[in-house]
């Protein structure tokens, strides 16, 4: 059968992840970034979640991949940890940039059916950053998290939905067509490359694709909060406050002049539609 008559792509069946781009640790930049970030997601659930999140609490970053965020948050005297089904840390090129301190904190857990490896009620709070798109079980992902959570404890994350303009993995508009193998074939017939694929031939920018895609899974927010119900918690999705919280973010002018003329509000509730999701799982 035609490769364009297979039309939906279906899922990975294993620990298969695109190795991630790792930048020169020695420069500073992963950590740089990762500090704001910490910075950022602490002080946002803190003062408009009401997270209780005291000196010292203990953290959990899922999906910590290389574990800057992790370095960033014991640097801050957290007491952090760090789990991730790709063991990036273990590479060669973070083998020296980060202390054997930090890397004794990051575990390896299973692609499938991932149990993590704390006991019940450990975390203050939890968080993770562009993972939850990545994630195929939804109710055991889920039911780990709110038991690895103390007793009113919230976990906070940030992923790309549906809705959002742009496929940061494969580098294509409209992240709900990324999902069928014609629109991918046609954007690589069309000359549409992402990093690291300039000189591929169509096909081969196709088959990369294809893998890459079949690692990520953009369902709507309606199945994250029946899947979140049926293992006793709760979602709330925040995008809207976050990007209030942030002044806008990238339309940090335009959102500026629409508070002052008193349509910050109907700016940001039209652009939240298209924004990252910014969601919260409690249980209930």
């Amino acid at each position: 059968m035609p490769f364009w008559q297979r039309t939906r792509i279906t899922r990975s069946t294993g620990r298969e992840r695109t190795p991630c781009v790792l930048t020169d640790a020695a420069a500073g930049e992963p950590l740089d970034r990762g500090a704001a970030r910490v910075d950022h997601c602490l002080a946002f659930a803190r003062e408009k979640l009401g997270a209780r999140i005291e000196p010292g609490a203990k953290i959990l970053d899922f999906g910590c991949g290389a574990g800057f965020h992790v370095r960033a948050l014991l640097e801050r005297g957290f007491d952090a940890w760090g789990v991730d089904v790709y063991d990036a840390w273990n590479r060669e090129a973070l083998a020296s940039a980060h202390p054997s301190s930090v890397v004794a904190r990051l575990r390896l857990i299973e692609a499938i059916h991932p149990k993590l490896p704390f006991p019940d009620h450990t975390f203050d709070f939890c968080f993770s950053d562009q993972v939850m798109e990545h994630v195929f079980d939804d109710e055991g992902v889920f039911a780990e998290l709110i038991r690895v959570l103390k007793p009113d404890a919230l976990s906070l994350h940030w992923f790309p939905g549906a809705n959002y303009p742009f496929e940061g993995h494969v580098h294509l508009p409209f992240p709900w067509l990324c999902r069928y193998r014609g629109y991918l074939a046609l954007c690589a017939m069309l000359g549409l490359r992402g990093p690291g694929q300039r000189g591929m031939t169509w096909r081969e920018v196709y088959a990369r694709n294809v893998v890459i895609m079949r690692g990520n899974n953009y369902r709507p927010k309606k199945a994250l909060r029946a899947a979140a119900r049926r293992v006793g918690g709760k979602i709330e999705f925040v995008e809207r406050e976050e990007l209030a919280f942030r002044g806008g973010g990238r339309l940090g002018k335009v959102y500026g002049l629409a508070a002052r003329l008193g349509v910050g509000g109907l700016l940001l509730f039209f652009v939240g539609f298209a924004a990252q999701r910014c969601m919260v799982l409690r249980a209930t």
